[in-house]
């Protein structure tokens, strides 16, 4: 507990307002109840332990080991803190040009956050360009009733598999046999 006998109303304030945000390095993940906590690391030999972190409605992610943050102490009481930010320079994508966006993960790193590889999950490029990317991407699970696709020239490359009906409303055209729409059948041509 600090004393504060020896300084004055202005001083004490100033104190707090100093010790209300502070940059930290993110160690020792905890994203095992409601809410996700870290040991914290500020000035030097600061360590602080079961720091929360604040994330949008809707979206998490657990920050590697060694990560930076930004972390909030409400009134300057360094014992309570809550990260509000987070960045880790080590696997930041770079080259977006104003505009842009990119969602991306590490992939293969270690417990100490070093060796991973940046991998883009989703990049949201100029001209309304989007892409998903992922070695394999699921859509939907048991409980999707529907996948609509919607747009004038869509295409998929690649080998196609498809389990269950397929189901051709207009007309199609399979390498060089075109079939309008009311034709059924099977087998050879």
């Amino acid at each position: 507990m600090t004393d504060w006998s020896g300084y004055d109303r202005d001083q004490r304030i100033a104190a707090r307002v100093r010790n209300s945000l502070a940059a930290v390095t993110l160690q020792l993940p905890d994203d095992t109840k409601s809410v996700q906590k870290y040991q914290t690391e500020g000035l030097v030999s600061e360590i602080r332990d079961n720091v929360q972190v604040v994330q949008l409605h809707g979206f998490s992610s657990l920050p590697l080991p060694g990560a930076r943050g930004i972390v909030v102490y409400p009134s300057g009481n360094r014992g309570n803190g809550l990260v509000i930010a987070t960045i880790d320079p080590r696997y930041r994508p770079t080259g977006l040009k104003p505009g842009e966006a990119s969602l991306h993960m590490v992939d293969g790193a270690q417990k100490d956050g070093t060796g991973g590889t940046t991998r883009t999950v989703l990049s949201a490029l100029l001209g309304w360009m989007t892409s998903l990317f992922g070695k394999m991407i699921g859509i939907g699970d048991s409980n999707t009733m529907a996948v609509i696709i919607t747009g004038t020239n869509n295409r998929i490359v690649g080998n196609l598999e498809i389990t269950g009906t397929l189901k051709v409303d207009g007309a199609t055209t399979v390498q060089d046999i075109n079939i309008q729409g009311n034709e059924t059948g099977g087998g050879s041509t």
